[in-house]
Formats: C-alpha cells, structure tokens, sequence
C-alpha cells in the first residue's frame, strides 16, 4: 500500500539491516515486537492496521529508514516511527471496541447522518442525537441543552436543582425535544454513570457530551484558602469533567464516535487575582481537554474546551453573596471596562459556541480551548469608548 520495506532478519541480529517501516504489514510486525508477541500473530489485525495506518502516516509525517531490530526490541528507531508504533499498539489494545470497516466515520472526528428515530425533534444539525449535559439546570448549561433541543438533539440533563431541571424538560419538550433529567451531585461519580446509562437505555446512544457542572469558589487570596475549600473544587470542577469523559468514550464509540465539550474559563487561562482555586480547576479541565483529545482522536471522538469571559450566571450571584454588594458592583466594574465589548455576555451566546463545537460543522476542530469573552483575553484594561459621530 504504501511501498514494501527491504529485505531485513526483522526478527534476527541484523544491526546492519536497514527497515523502512512505510506499509501496514510491516508496521504490525514492529507493534507486535514492541509487545513482545509473535510476529505474524493475530492475522486478522492486518485489515484493521491497513485502514489505521495510513491517517496516522499523514500525521507524523513521512517515515525515515533507521537501522533496525536487534533481538525482539525495537532499536535506533526515530521518535517518528515510535510514535506511530504507540499509535498502532494502542490500535491494537482496543481492536474489539472499534469498526473501521462500517464507513461510518473518519480519524479524528466523523460527519454522520443519523436515521430518524422515534424520539425527539427530527430536523436540524442534532436531528435525533443524545446529548448529556452536566449542571443543566441554569445557566450556560440550561441554554446550551435548550439550544441543542431546538436542533433536534434528545438531551439527558444532570443537575442537583429538581426545580430547575423540571422547567428546562418542560421547556425541551414544548420545542418537541426529547429530555431526561436526573438530580444529583456530580461529585458522587455513581450519579454520572446514571447519566450515561440513561442516555443509551432511554434514547438507544450517547453522541456527546458537556461537561459544565461547576462552581465559583472562594474569592481568597492563594494562602487563605482551606483544604477543604481545594478538594471540593476539584471534585466539582475537574474530577467530575475527567470521569464524565473517561466513562462517556464506550458509549460514544459505539455510536461511532462524537464530541466532548469541557466548559473551562478565560480564568483557566489568564489568572484572576484572590481567584486560584477556581482558576486553577478550569486551567486543569483545559489541561484535561488536550489529553483527552490526543487520546480520544483515533476513536472519532473530539474534544473542545469552552472558555468563557464574563457571563450573566448564577456564579455570578453566587459571587454576589459573597463578597457583599459594594465589593460585587465594584468587581462587576472592573469586568467591564476590561470587556473590549463593553458588556457582560450571555449564556444563549455560549451556547451557540457550543452547538457548534459540538456539531459537524467543527468536524476538524478537536483539542482546542475557545474563549468567548467579548475580548476580555486580549484587553489592556482601558474603557471602551466609541467613536463620535464626526467619526
């Protein structure tokens, strides 16, 4: 397929022999080594590293000849062909889970036409697909399962507000969408793999997942901060992200892949003075994205982080309660005149960020970190002013 290596004891103690590792069958026999089994063993893997090899070729690039194999261990191999050779074994480690053969799907991420279905709305970019949503109840999470419902999407909704989660299925089933919710903690793990196994047994599949159950923090400054205050932030913040995504990837690769949002903020990227618990949380979901798209992307599913700037949510309240009015309206100020905009945004304008991230439409972009901020990342703290009319 992609031209046959030179003759070489590929098994024997041939430090002289040079192997081009350039075609399917030469790259199984190299993950075959690495393991340790048998060259030539597991015959039928050979169709499925033809079809993996070639996508993996076109991403580390063109493969050099090294002098090759000494014993049973690869040796003087490039970092290149290494790294393909990880690609392959991983390959191999999750044979039984994938189906190249079905067409269904692309390395990397996957345009897929989904056959109408009983439930839900059947028209638009989500037409019948199953989306789960963490912290769905309000704010960007509640628009986001909104947004999506509207699209056509069947959305399982986790949250710990019962009120909340009653109105929003009420508001996804009067758009004709199809809604579960379940009330719990994100931070008893069990309460999310409830999600998960709602979403396949109620709606047949899982096609994405939104990782924004989260909460604000304390507003202390770094050494005021308690241990207690540290552990629930991570097990809000990230743990419940990195177990969603962790336990979301067998359902998602049975459906032939999908599309995982994490919904960080621009304080994972840029720090917030008396903020570092939260800040520090969201750098790590950001973190969490990367790794989990390098390592998710040879399953078709994607992964993105969401980053929002200033947005009108109940954090902000929460913020509010906190801190007092007068400390709360002169931060909510500051904000502002850092906000190139001019405004705080809203929860529907992160949704349609994440609709698209989530939809076919981003079917290249995987393991990025977007901010949706009103160009609060890039401001230099100056008050936005406008032009007068003399221009």
């Amino acid at each position: 397929m992609f031209g046959k290596y030179p003759p070489a004891k590929v098994g024997g103690h041939d430090e002289a022999g040079v192997v081009v590792f350039a075609d399917a069958i030469a790259l199984k026999k190299a993950a075959h080594l690495f393991a340790g089994s048998p060259v030539g063993a597991q015959k039928d893997d050979e169709v499925l590293m033809a079809k993996a090899i070639k996508p993996m070729i076109a991403i580390h690039g063109a493969i050099p000849s090294r002098p090759g194999i000494v014993g049973r261990r690869l040796a003087g191999v490039s970092d290149r062909i290494l790294s393909i050779v990880y690609d392959v074994r991983n390959m191999l480690d999750h044979r039984g889970d994938h189906a190249y053969a079905d067409g269904n799907r692309k390395m990397g991420g996957r345009k897929k036409t989904m056959s109408n279905q009983s439930n839900g709305v059947s028209s638009g970019r989500f037409a019948n697909r199953v989306i789960l949503v963490t912290g769905a109840a309000s704010g960007i999470g509640r628009a986001c399962a909104v947004r999506l419902a509207r699209e056509g999407a069947n959305i399982v909704a986790l949250d710990l507000d019962a009120d909340g989660l009653a109105s929003l299925a009420a508001e996804i089933e009067s758009v004709g969408g199809g809604c579960e919710t379940l009330c719990g903690n994100v931070t008893e793990l069990e309460r999310i793999d409830a999600a998960v196994t709602c979403a396949t047994t109620r709606f047949g599949r899982l096609d994405g997942l939104i990782n924004n159950a989260g909460i604000g923090g304390p507003m202390e400054r770094f050494d005021r901060c308690s241990p207690d205050d540290f552990d629930r932030m991570i097990a809000v913040n990230l743990r419940s992200a990195w177990y969603g995504t962790k336990v979301a990837r067998k359902p998602l690769l049975a459906g032939g892949g999908g599309a995982i949002l994490n919904v960080a903020s621009m304080a994972g990227l840029v720090p917030n003075r008396n903020h570092s618990l939260y800040g520090m949380t969201k750098a790590a979901v950001i973190s969490l994205t990367y790794h989990a798209a390098m390592d998710y992307a040879a399953d078709g599913i994607r992964v993105n982080c969401l980053c929002p700037g200033p947005v009108e949510t109940p954090i902000f309240e929460q913020m509010r309660r906190n801190l007092g009015e007068d400390v709360y309206d002169g931060a909510r100020r500051q904000l502002m005149r850092r906000t190139l905009l001019g405004r705080f945004g809203d929860a529907d304008e992160q949704a349609a960020a994440a609709a698209f991230l989530l939809s076919d439409d981003a079917s290249f972009v995987t393991g990025i970190a977007l901010p949706v901020d009103g160009g609060w990342s890039i401001s230099d703290g100056q008050t936005p002013t406008r032009p007068s009319a003399a221009g």
